[in-house]
């Protein structure tokens, strides 16, 4: 009776040794964002203000830096002969000031079968930073190039399950001559890769 007892003891401690618990951190470290943006830019000979639709890739390299490439297209809301229409592009450098920037999955396994998954969304985040912009400004006459140095700002929030975003650039161009400030602001939707 005891040797049975004792043969079932070492067949649960075999059946335990054979049961491995892991967990692991999957990170959804590309995030792509689908915006409404309003720009105005400064000329000496005035402003043209327009307004369109922006797309941006952003890429994590780590838990506080992300590069960003945007781009954008704004029709002119005046009747202006100086440009209908501007196409922006963008890359820029953030860091992060607080909060979870990307999603995050906690997977937990019983010997490779999947127990639990954990979702650890970004509830809300901003973001500082700089880079270059180049602007097409697509006018009556032809198209003009201006390009320079910028700031930007983004804070992303979630809503129910939906990560929103707003954000801001101001610009300092240069076209031939001529010194442009270039100030946008956007709201979207952001969507992790």
């Amino acid at each position: 009776m005891w040797l049975n007892g004792i043969f079932c003891l070492l067949n649960s401690l075999t059946f335990a040794n054979e049961l491995q618990v892991r967990t692991e951190f999957v990170e959804y470290k590309s995030q792509i964002s689908a915006s409404y943006e309003s720009s105005e830019l400064a000329t000496p000979d005035g402003t043209i203000n327009g307004s369109g639709v922006r797309a941006t890739y952003n890429h994590w390299l780590s838990q506080n830096f992300m590069v960003e490439f945007g781009s954008s297209i704004a029709l002119n809301n005046q009747n202006s002969a100086q440009s209908n229409s501007f196409t922006h592009f963008n890359l820029y450098s953030y860091y992060n000031l607080w909060g979870t920037p990307y999603k995050l999955v906690k997977k937990s396994y019983l010997s490779d079968a999947l127990v639990s998954s954990e979702t650890i969304a970004t509830r809300h985040a901003l973001f500082i930073g700089g880079g270059i912009s180049q602007y097409f400004l697509n006018g009556n006459r032809g198209v003009y190039s201006a390009s320079g140095l910028g700031l930007g700002l983004i804070y992303q929030f979630q809503v129910w399950n939906t990560l929103l975003r707003v954000s801001s650039r101001w610009n300092q161009l240069q076209s031939s001559q001529i010194s442009i400030d270039g100030l946008s602001f956007d709201f979207g939707i952001v969507f992790s890769l």
